[in-house]
């Protein structure tokens, strides 16, 4: 909502060799000038896979990763000032029995009876899946919540296996969802 903030990722190390946190790029003057802000939790000072979106109203910020140091474990944050010093808040840690690889956040906000609230969608491969589902490769899956923005973790959020077909293994690793501003999400 404010075109002067704007937050980006890459996969970076943390510049002060501290590895509790992974940074994400951050901007305050529409991307004239950038600064490493490290709020990522991590355990080794980077992250595998991350995406990141806001809300489309307000300034909450979701993020998808994969934890540094965690072996395709997916973490699901949350910020309400990503450009504070305030770590983000851990919504949902994930691995399962074969990993969760390529995270991609996607949000929607919407609002119900005057409170805005964030429909959050997390496209992942869930490689526990292939495994799973009577060995049928099912590994699309989307994690989401109705309400993410203010709810205790795990914010509501459920996985589903969006995969109807039996693959040969998984599914590709990139699973994005679109979400239109009619509520319709792809």
């Amino acid at each position: 909502s404010d075109v002067n903030r704007i937050a980006a990722s890459a996969f970076t190390l943390n510049q002060t060799g501290a590895t509790n946190a992974a940074p994400i790029f951050i901007s305050t003057d529409k991307g004239n000038t950038w600064a490493l802000n490290n709020i990522v939790p991590s355990a080794n000072g980077a992250t595998g896979d991350i995406s990141l979106k806001f809300a489309t109203q307000g300034n909450e910020l979701y993020t998808g990763i994969l934890r540094g140091g965690g072996n395709l474990r997916m973490n699901i944050l949350r910020s309400g000032d990503p450009f504070g010093a305030a770590m983000m808040e851990l919504l949902v840690d994930r691995q399962g029995v074969g990993g969760v690889d390529q995270p991609y956040v996607n949000t929607l906000t919407s609002v119900v009876s005057g409170v805005q609230r964030d429909r959050v969608f997390v496209g992942n491969n869930d490689l526990s899946n292939s495994l799973g589902n009577g060995g049928t490769g099912r590994t699309a899956t989307v994690d989401h919540s109705a309400d993410a923005r203010t709810a205790a973790a795990p914010a509501g959020f459920t996985n589903n296996v969006i995969e109807a077909r039996t693959t040969n293994g998984q599914d590709r690793p990139s699973v994005r969802c679109a979400a239109h501003s009619n509520g319709t999400v792809y």
